[in-house]
């Protein structure tokens, strides 16, 4: 099952996705994208916020945007129990990645910001979508015509937890895990 964990140490989700989600004032800018509503998460945070990749398989960053209207943002791919991913982060103040590059679990992606023309003030935009892979290695967006653009709800996926205390959680396990395996291998060395 795809789990994604929260991007940030905040958790203060102000938007979440969909019409009946959608927030009154936002009407007009989604109508004008001929979008049905909200296309993700919108995350409050202070201009600065670190932003970690939250999910649990490797991303490959694959779009970095610099547009007026969006603001920065980046786009990462990944792949999940045969399936692929597309994850979106907008509005950034700073980016810290950069395309091609490979993104583990709690890897730092940029900074949260204010950016762009249709922004309603500091935040993360978080989307989700999936996506086909061609036979040339190309990816394309699947469901296109959703009335969203492609873009999915994250609700299903989500756990909320933090992806960088996830991640510090499961390595202190792999050290006590180390640990008893080589007590073992010395027990079974007094053994002898």
């Amino acid at each position: 099952m795809l789990k994604i964990y929260r991007p940030t140490r905040i958790s203060q989700i102000n938007q979440k996705f969909g019409k009946e989600n959608t927030m009154a004032e936002c009407w007009p800018f989604y109508n004008e994208l001929g979008l049905q509503g909200h296309n993700g998460w919108d995350i409050g945070t202070p201009i600065g916020e670190k932003i970690y990749w939250p999910a649990e398989s490797e991303g490959t960053v694959t779009y970095l945007s610099t547009d007026i209207n969006a603001g920065l943002g980046v786009e990462i791919f990944y792949e999940h129990d045969g399936r692929y991913w597309k994850q979106l982060f907008w509005h950034l103040s700073e980016i810290k990645c950069k395309i091609g590059q490979k993104l583990g679990s709690g890897d730092l992606i940029g900074l949260t910001g204010n950016t762009g023309k249709y922004t309603t003030g500091p935040h993360l935009h978080w989307g989700l979508k999936e996506v086909g892979k061609t036979d040339n290695g190309s990816y394309y967006t699947l469901n296109h015509d959703n009335g969203y653009k492609g873009a999915i709800d994250i609700a299903p996926f989500f756990v909320n937890e933090f992806v960088v205390d996830v991640v510090n959680t499961l390595k202190k396990k792999i050290g006590l895990l180390q640990l008893l395996l080589e007590l073992w291998r010395k027990l079974k060395e007094l053994i002898k």
